[in-house]
């Protein structure tokens, strides 16, 4: 009697493709076809700047999304340090987690669906101004999520979680580009840190990336795996 095989190694051929793809949306990241989902990944990181708010006793006041893609959090009280620092390496985090909500299709399914719920109420809640751009674009960006929960397969909610998830991980890599390459001067996390703390803004950038890519590429390898 045959039986199946616990074993699992990394599948290779995923994670380079989920890799390439990745690297092509960081590269081309102002680009109209990636732009719903800078709009979703722009809301994650402007709602971990919320929670850090809330978490060291502050609150939040609102969150705006705006239509070239930026976004901000605007907070009353808590620790700013933490605040300033809770923006990219809270967009780590969500992007970690949906990674491993991937790794099982149904698993997958169900957690598309869920955040398409969540959205919705998040939008509601903190975005403003009421009927804007930014709650507009929440709440079409849930409903978007929720439609690909019920109305593709398991697989390709799959693939959309890790797409979503790792692009969510490398999102500091954006505020790099801004502060090295592009050398636009706009405001950022990292200037804002920079200001706060009198140390480089190229500094938060740097070490928010050397944080966020090898946790990026571990977690995808880990949770990218098929039976041997």
């Amino acid at each position: 009697m045959p039986v199946a095989s616990t074993k699992k190694s990394p599948d290779w051929g995923a994670i380079l493709g989920i890799l390439v793809a990745s690297i092509f949306f960081v590269l081309f990241w102002n680009t109209i076809w990636l732009y719903p989902i800078r709009l979703l990944v722009t809301l994650f990181h402007e709602l971990s700047h919320g929670l850090a708010a809330l978490f060291t006793g502050g609150r939040i006041v609102r969150i705006e999304i705006h239509p070239n893609g930026s976004g901000a959090c605007v907070t009353s009280g808590g620790h700013l340090f933490t605040i300033l620092n809770a923006g990219y390496l809270g967009s780590l985090a969500w992007g970690i987690l949906f990674l491993h909500a991937a790794r099982r299709p149904r698993y997958a399914r169900l957690f598309l669906g869920s955040t398409g719920i969540l959205l919705p109420s998040i939008t509601v809640a903190f975005i403003r101004p009421i009927f804007g751009f930014g709650m507009v674009s929440g709440l079409l960006s849930g409903l978007g999520l929720l439609a690909c929960s019920t109305q593709l397969s398991a697989r390709i909610n799959g693939l959309a979680l890790r797409l979503i998830g790792m692009i969510s991980c490398l999102y500091a890599l954006l505020d790099i580009r801004a502060d090295i390459l592009d050398n636009q001067g706009l405001p950022s996390d990292a200037t804002a840190l920079g200001a706060l703390t009198g140390i480089s803004p190229i500094f938060w950038g740097i070490l928010w990336s050397a944080i966020a890519v090898p946790a990026a590429v571990w977690t995808l390898i880990m949770t990218c795996r098929r039976p041997v």
